[in-house]
């Protein structure tokens, strides 16, 4: 079941919100969000925070009131560049490899499901191709960052990366096309296309696109090689993602000797049927 995340105190998120509140039910208030239902999938509008500091407790009680288990939970977000912003749609799963310094918890991610995130960036893009938005536009995966740090799915989709974007009429309709169109062949997004593929070591903004459009791969986590990587962040990369990795791809001239040979022992050890790609 997929459960959509709104923020009022987001821009952009709330301007899509707003064009299909008229087609949702409203279920009931619960503290400082409201719960809502579109087309029988259940909605959450934030009222007072982004969407990376919704808490795990807080997403427990909106699914016992609903009645659903296990959510893949779509996050629709604005995206923000401290430097150089630029127009940008992009899709990533939330959590921290280190300290928490925007939301969730420290060193933890939530889940990652590589084949959701993977279809939902092709349709993002054929899309944006079909809007003639491409030129103007990068579509790309980003690296999992920032709150929340959830036990559930987790896939933000995002426009960035000013307000320029946000309030981009083009970019709301083609988030709503994306909404209907996830919801209308929910089974289709689940399907595996490539193989389920680990990255770690890359940039922030994954350089393994060509790959996941052409189908070679269905990426899952993605370790960025600012990160300080420890065996937990190996280990949380892999069991994390799902399904479960077929490959680890290793950005080999990104990453210092001594954690290239952790990622390489982790993985002999632990994750033995695992490929791994030194990508040089």
């Amino acid at each position: 079941m997929i459960l959509l995340a709104f923020s009022k105190t987001d821009k952009f998120s709330y301007n899509v919100f707003k064009k299909i509140e008229n087609n949702m039910l409203h279920v009931r208030d619960c503290n400082n969000l409201k719960i809502l239902k579109y087309r029988e999938f259940p909605v959450i509008l934030l009222k007072d925070r982004d969407l990376p500091f919704i808490e795990n407790s807080e997403l427990c009680k909106v699914l016992s009131i609903v009645n659903i288990e296990n959510p893949k939970i779509l996050f629709i977000s604005r995206h923000e560049m401290s430097k150089n912003p630029r127009p940008m749609l992009t899709v990533h799963t939330s959590g921290n490899w280190g300290k928490a310094e925007y939301g969730g918890v420290d060193y933890e991610v939530s889940i990652c499901n590589a084949c959701l995130n993977s279809n939902i960036i092709r349709q993002l893009r054929k899309f944006a191709e079909e809007r003639e938005l491409l030129g103007e536009y990068e579509v790309v995966m980003e690296a999992t960052h920032h709150g929340p740090s959830i036990n559930y799915e987790s896939c933000f989709i995002e426009v960035g990366s000013s307000e320029k974007e946000w309030n981009d009429e083009r970019c709301v309709h083609l988030f709503i096309d994306l909404i209907n169109d996830i919801l209308t062949r929910f089974e289709d997004y689940l399907k595996k296309i490539g193989k389920i593929t680990v990255s770690i070591g890359d940039l922030h903004y994954c350089t393994l696109m060509n790959h996941v459009f052409n189908l070679d791969i269905d990426l899952g986590h993605t370790i960025p090689k600012y990160v300080n990587i420890s065996e937990k962040n190996v280990k949380d990369a892999i069991t994390r993602t799902i399904p479960f990795p077929e490959r680890v791809i290793i950005h080999w001239k990104s990453l210092k000797k001594e954690v290239r040979d952790l990622v390489l022992k982790v993985i002999e050890e632990s994750y033995k049927g695992v490929e791994v790609i030194k990508r040089k």
